[in-house]
């Protein structure tokens, strides 16, 4: 098992946090946030708390790895659970035919909620009132 293949889970609080597991000492999971210090990270391990995040608090955030194999791990996950979402989307939006109808302003067949490809006017979603706005 590499050091980017750690058990991982989301954890309950939020998409940008993960529990990841010790590979040295299983019984210990780690709570990593990937927002912490502007997105590189943070991790409650011994190794980022003590060696690592003293340079991020400094300031030194070059010339040394400021990740550990913790964040690393989340991050991989992270993406992996990004890519599964956006493909299911795609899915989802591919088995369903867009919702078209006559251009307020000029007529044409167009989708809704997409530029008319006529008169270039924006069109608004069909539950959208534009008496709200």
């Amino acid at each position: 098992m590499s050091r980017y293949e750690l058990e991982t889970r989301p954890h309950p609080d939020g998409a940008l946090r993960w529990i990841v597991t010790s590979r040295t000492r299983p019984e210990i999971e780690h709570l990593v946030d990937l927002d912490g210090f502007g997105g590189i990270g943070r991790c409650s391990c011994e190794h980022f708390e003590f060696r690592i995040a003293p340079d991020l608090r400094d300031g030194n955030r070059s010339g040394k790895a400021h990740r550990c194999s913790h964040i690393l791990a989340a991050r991989n996950a992270f993406c992996d659970a990004m890519i599964q979402s956006l493909h299911r989307l795609r899915q989802t939006r591919a088995a369903t035919p867009p919702q078209t109808c006559p251009c307020e302003y000029c007529g044409n067949p167009a989708e809704q909620g997409v530029i008319c490809d006529e008169c270039r006017q924006e069109l608004i979603e069909p539950d959208e009132n534009p008496a709200d706005t």
